[in-house]
């Protein structure tokens, strides 16, 4: 029998499992999960595909009072039906950089520069079609964090993601949006 965990549950506990050894030396950690709502375009800039079924998982480990190492993970997928054929489109983001934060009374704005890979496979059941791969990526984007308590903050970001294929495809651009919860842990 084949046991199959889901990605998002793979990504969240990943991430408790890395930041839990940190936040126990007392350096300050975060994680954070959510909602993520993607817009891919074309090279010529038209909208052509809404992905709203999304989520997002990242944590950062501050190195300073401004500067913190972050890494994200992502998913997002889209069933379509065409000319009587359902089609799946997935794609996964695994990303890492640096995020530049401002700590102010309850707020704290950050923009993010994040570099990596994005997964993605496209699949047609019923003609037995499916093409997948990973290519190069970059993620620029910021956002805020609104303090609730001490340890609990609610996040809204935005990001620009940019997916660049070895081969002769065409880059591809897309526009994310995420709603989502923080979590501090260590000194605050």
């Amino acid at each position: 029998m084949r046991i199959t965990v889901p990605v998002p549950v793979l990504a969240m506990v990943s991430l408790f499992c890395l930041a839990a050894p940190v936040a126990a030396q007392d350096v300050p950690v975060e994680i954070a999960g959510g909602y993520a709502f993607v817009r891919f375009q074309d090279q010529d800039g038209v909208p052509f595909e809404n992905v709203p079924a999304g989520w997002f998982a990242s944590s950062a480990v501050e190195i300073s009072d401004w500067l913190a190492i972050a890494g994200e993970v992502s998913g997002h997928y889209k069933k379509e039906e065409a000319f009587g054929f359902e089609s799946d489109l997935d794609t996964y983001t695994f990303l890492g950089g640096v995020r530049y934060y401002r700590r102010l009374a309850r707020l704290t704005p950050f923009g993010q520069f994040l570099v990596g890979g994005a997964w993605s496979k496209g699949e047609v059941r019923a003609l037995r079609f499916m093409e997948r791969g990973t290519d190069f990526a970059i993620q620029p984007g910021g956002g805020v964090d609104v303090r609730l308590t001490n340890r609990l903050s609610a996040r809204a970001a935005a990001h620009w993601l940019r997916i660049m294929p070895a081969d002769d495809r065409e880059d591809t651009d897309a526009f994310r949006l995420d709603a989502g919860i923080v979590i501090r842990f260590g000194s605050t």
